[in-house]
């Protein structure tokens, strides 16, 4: 056997198992959004990345459903979120943006802004009863797995 045809077969093969790890092995942070519209007033429309809805244990601020949320106004702008949700240790429902990025009309990026990725119990606002936020919090939990 050619020592130069086994050394491309080799690195070949190495190649294909690279790709293959890193096709699968992202799985669960590569995926294609799966928009859900929720409601709309006379500014915004509310939708959900539903594929996104995940329960998390923060440290700090105990379970959470996390998600992404877009808020598009009528003139074709608009945000995209990480909400956090969680019922507080005295039962009240609370809502944190984790991170959001506001795009213009045509999808540039003209805002970007980070709070956190380890919430503390300060950081998180009380959501409003019968508010589009609750409706964004209920929805979030229904999803989350």
């Amino acid at each position: 056997m050619n020592k130069r045809h086994f050394m491309g077969g080799v690195k070949g093969w190495f190649i294909a198992v690279l790709v293959l790890a890193a096709t699968f092995g992202c799985s669960d942070y590569c995926h294609a959004a799966e928009w859900e519209w929720i409601i709309s007033n006379d500014t915004y429309n509310w939708e959900i990345d539903k594929s996104s809805a995940k329960l998390v244990d923060f440290k700090f601020a105990g379970r959470n459903a996390v998600c992404w949320i877009k808020a598009s106004q009528t003139d074709g702008s608009y945000s995209i979120g990480q909400w956090a949700f969680r019922n507080s240790r005295q039962g009240q429902k609370e809502a944190l943006v984790m991170s959001s990025t506001d795009y213009d009309s045509r999808g540039n990026v003209i805002g970007r802004h980070i709070v956190t990725n380890e919430p503390f119990d300060f950081q998180y606002n009380p959501i409003v009863p019968d508010s589009i936020a609750e409706l964004l919090f209920d929805t979030a939990f229904s999803y989350a797995k």
